[in-house]
């Protein structure tokens, strides 16, 4: 009966995982958005602005074009770099509309992008071009879109998982990696537990610590298919090792076994996937296992300054919110010796401020997701079918929709989004001074029955810095009327002089015109 069950919900799991439900259409958005796009005759003062940035470097803090191949891109199943199309270049990113692709999810993951601290008045924003050639968005009107895409950002959290904690702790307090209040762990976590930087002795010198775990153990996992790659495990946990302060990472092979050769783990969160036989950073240990010591030895990297890493990657499915007995993972005594078994070097988590450890997590926040739709209405927001085309349609006086990327390359700008609770401005500001991954997602239904493109195609990714200034508001503001004039006059203007200050971006077109009713012929900004 038990193992009835867990295949029973492994089964359910695999299809969560491999199906995500469908987006629901929110027509009451989507009216809005219309009714913006139709009506407005000049941009939102916000979108104007993000617009002006033109074409300067000055502001650029991050970009790319593809032209590179693609590097240090870590392109999934149901991706490729092209040269089908592209915006600008030969090359683009394309997730293909085809038979192949059909009722999955399909992830790319950008490289690892630094982001700069800003001062005041300074926001950091993203855009990017598509051509999203996905025509089936809501074939069967069920008030679900059937084909779409999406992004999400990977970026550090404030309180890592990693903690002191004597929750079934070994001696003490033991480093543990959860949630109090949950007494287990969450999906999708990314989280690292590293020691301060050791020399490794001439001759040598071996790794001991003591560890336990209880994560999801690998039932099912070999015979799932993922589209970011092959896997042979669920949640993960390995030790890795970097020689160079943390830049790099190699794994770290003790005498107790690794269970699996590829982690989903790792994978859900940006990680290269394994290789059958060798172990890897793809590699990890699953399941329920007790506190036990494993060793490592460190002959290899002796006369070596190296940082040791715990690590531990949990898949979108599948943790303790789903069974209890799921803990996650504990740490404690972690001992350097060398060969002669005299320790070098000991950290616990009762002694935290003598031997300091640090802990890093990351997590994935939501961005947007949008889709495929283009076609004519009228000012009530009636969709007219007999205008299929954007000329027939505008030659009768109506207006036609699409969303961006719909017809031919289109570059996504602040304020496209369209779904609720968006970064509706593209809007990367609270990410500041960290280092983030950006990802995308495309999602396709079983068929094509409303229509099939070549697919999804993006290209030149764009991240800059906005800066704006902001005045005070003048004080003992007065405006007296005079003959043909008049003059203002507010306390402390700060400069010395005869001098003309303009407040204002000198564009006067942003301003409307403003008529004196006792002057028919005289106009003021």
């Amino acid at each position: 009966m038990n193992i009835i069950l867990r295949s029973y919900l492994l089964f359910i799991i695999s299809i969560a995982i491999l199906f995500p439900a469908k987006r629901e259409l929110d027509t009451n958005l989507l009216n809005s958005k219309i009714r913006t796009q139709s009506y407005k005759k000049t941009p939102n003062p916000v979108a104007y602005r993000q617009m002006q940035r033109g074409n300067s470097d000055e502001h650029i803090i991050w970009g790319e074009d593809f032209e590179n191949g693609a590097e240090n891109w870590l392109i999934g199943d149901g991706w490729e770099l092209t040269q089908a199309s592209s915006h600008e270049g030969n090359n683009s990113i394309l997730s293909p509309n085809d038979d192949n692709n059909l009722d999955g999810y399909f992830m790319l993951f950008s490289p690892k992008i630094s982001l700069p601290q800003i001062g005041l008045n300074e926001w950091l924003y993203f855009t990017f071009w598509l051509h999203a050639d996905i025509p089936d968005y809501d074939s069967d009107e069920d008030g679900f879109i059937d084909d779409y895409y999406q992004l999400d950002l990977q970026a550090s959290t404030e309180n890592p998982a990693w903690h002191s904690s004597n929750f079934e702790s070994y001696s003490g307090n033991s480093y543990w990696c959860g949630v109090d209040a949950d007494e287990g762990y969450q999906d999708g976590w990314l989280q690292f537990l590293d020691t301060p930087s050791l020399q490794v002795p001439s001759d040598g010198g071996s790794l001991e610590v003591q560890m336990k775990w209880a994560i999801e153990d690998t039932e099912g996992a070999s015979g799932t298919d993922v589209s970011e790659g092959w896997i042979d495990g669920w949640d993960a946990v390995n030790v890795r090792i970097s020689t160079d302060g943390g830049a790099t990472w190699n794994i770290l092979i003790g005498d107790d076994p690794y269970d699996f050769y590829s982690g989903y783990g790792w994978l859900y969160n940006g990680e290269k996937e394994g290789e059958n036989g060798t172990h890897s950073l793809a590699s990890g240990w699953s399941g329920e296992v007790d506190w036990h010591q494993v060793i490592f030895d460190l002959n290899d990297y002796a006369d070596q300054n190296v940082i040791i890493r715990f690590a531990f990657g949990s898949d979108p499915a599948y943790s303790t919110i789903d069974n209890d007995q799921l803990k996650g993972i504990f740490i404690d005594d972690i001992t350097f010796v060398d060969v002669s078994g005299t320790n070098l070097a000991f950290y616990n988590a009762d002694n935290e401020n003598s031997n300091p450890i640090n802990s890093s997590g990351y997590t994935w926040h939501d961005l947007f997701y949008d889709y495929y739709s283009e076609f004519c209405i009228d000012e009530d927001l009636t969709i007219l079918e007999q205008y299929p085309t954007q000329e027939s349609c505008e030659d009768n006086n109506y207006f036609w929709y699409s969303r961006p990327g719909s017809n031919g390359w289109e570059e996504y700008l602040p304020g496209d989004p369209i779904c609720d609770n968006c970064n509706y401005f593209l809007d990367l500001t609270e990410y500041a001074g960290k280092d983030v991954i950006i990802r995308f997602w495309s999602r396709y239904d079983d068929d094509h029955d409303g229509g099939q493109g070549d697919g999804l195609y993006i290209d030149d990714l764009t991240i800059y810095k906005e800066s704006i200034q902001i005045y005070a508001q003048p004080q003992l503001f007065n405006a007296e009327v005079g003959e043909n004039e008049i003059r203002l006059t507010w306390y402390d203007m700060n400069q010395p002089g005869d001098t003309t200050i303009i407040f204002d971006s000198g564009d006067e077109e942003l301003f409307t015109g403003i008529s004196f009713s006792d002057c028919s012929d005289c106009l003021a900004y």
